[in-house]
């Protein structure tokens, strides 16, 4: 099949600036523009539309229904009966697509699903990413209408590691690619470590552990709590924690005498440990390389049962990463001893942690291989040409 371009739609369920946001800025920009014209389709209006616009691509605001599982709703919840509707086909969302004459339709998230059901059985191949798992589903019948719609209309599903597997380990229309990062980028975050410690106040002996990631209830609040309150009682060294990330302002949290918001009793913690000049809010950063760069050790605590982005854009600017390991413990994202650690539980992470940050050098020597990892594995343009493989292949296949 010879054609002078090709068509690639790509669909996502929001226009946040999230890791699978920043996942597809990188694999447009990845791809050769020359051989394909890149559209998004997202349901809202965001700020992620104009980085994937920087990127090359022309971005439909077009709206459909959402159908979330990680973890998504509880079963009986109001919230998930109404997102039962995203299983239904959206005849609207197809005549708008096909005007748009994909030769290839590639989901960017299980999410957006709704596009695969109404889309099924259209003559175009539909590729899903797979960019979460089932592991943590709140209504395990959602996890089964969810993967038995995606394996009923996608022609092939690409997993971002073995975690993200589950409910396809049987399927033969499958690959693992992993996230990437653009190295350019990675190295001028190095280059700029010193100017992000010098800005944080970070003194030059001074280890940095940090986390990059938003934080709340549910997400690794008080993991973080736990790992302050430790540090101040057993760490002999001069430390900085920076958290690059926002402490949620939204749910509130009664426990004993304190009744207020995440961020009010997170706050709290630290005034009654006096470690406010140990702790650093850098806050939400549309592009955290730099400040992942600053630090000596990354820490991945949340316990979402995957490996997701944090562990890549680490890897590739030198930074060491200590993580809980995936529900698969078969994710090769990071590997033990080259990048960093892998432990089972957040308990482990405490007590590896204080064996790591006594020893600078170790952190910098796992630094330098996981880079080295990053650099075979997490470059978007070797990336793209894998993608672009993966797209003629399948658009091929479709035509005959």
């Amino acid at each position: 099949m010879n054609k002078a371009t090709y068509n690639i739609l790509y669909i996502h369920q929001d226009a946040l600036i999230t890791g699978s946001a920043i996942s597809l800025r990188n694999m447009i920009a990845g791809i050769n523009q020359s051989l394909f014209e890149i559209y998004v389709v997202v349901p809202t209006d965001g700020p992620a539309i104009q980085i994937w616009k920087d990127a090359g691509a022309t971005v439909f605001i077009f709206n459909f229904k959402t159908f979330w599982t990680s973890p998504g709703p509880a079963c009986f919840s109001r919230n998930n009966v109404k997102q039962l509707a995203a299983l239904l086909p959206n005849k609207a969302l197809k005549s708008f697509v096909l005007n748009l004459n994909p030769d290839l339709i590639h989901i960017n998230d299980k999410a957006a699903l709704q596009a695969g059901v109404s889309l099924k059985n259209c003559g175009i191949p539909i590729i899903q990413h797979s960019r979460s798992a089932y592991h943590l589903t709140a209504c395990k019948l959602n996890k089964y209408l969810s993967s038995k719609s995606i394996i009923q209309y996608a022609s092939h599903i690409i997993c971002i590691s073995e975690d993200e597997m589950q409910q396809f380990e049987h399927l033969q229309n499958k690959s693992i690619m992993f996230n990437t990062v653009n190295l350019e980028d990675a190295k001028i975050a190095q280059q700029n470590r010193l100017a992000i410690r010098s800005q944080l106040n970070i003194g030059e002996d001074e280890i940095v552990i940090g986390m990059a990631e938003n934080i709340g209830i549910y997400k690794g609040l008080f993991d973080i709590i736990d790992i302050i309150k430790l540090l101040k009682e057993k760490c002999i060294q001069q430390y900085k924690i920076v958290i690059v990330g926002k402490i949620d302002d939204n749910d509130t949290i009664h426990i004993n005498d304190f009744q207020g918001s995440t961020y009010a009793y997170f706050q709290k913690i630290i005034a009654e440990n006096k470690v406010e000049k140990n702790v650093i809010l850098a806050g939400f950063q549309k592009e955290p390389l730099a400040y992942i760069a600053a630090m000596d050790l990354l820490l991945v605590s949340k316990q979402h049962g995957v490996l997701g982005r944090q562990p890549i854009e680490a890897q590739s600017v030198g930074t060491a990463v200590l993580a809980v390991n995936g529900h698969s413990k078969k994710s090769t994202i990071l590997i033990n001893e080259v990048g960093g650690y892998l432990v089972d539980s957040v308990e482990e992470l405490k007590q590896k942690l204080l064996v790591l940050i006594s020893n600078p050098a170790h952190l910098k020597n796992l630094g330098a291989k996981g880079q080295e990892y990053a650099m075979k594995h997490f470059d978007l343009n070797q990336y793209g040409k894998k993608i672009e493989e993966l797209y003629l292949k399948i658009i091929d296949k479709c035509k005959q």
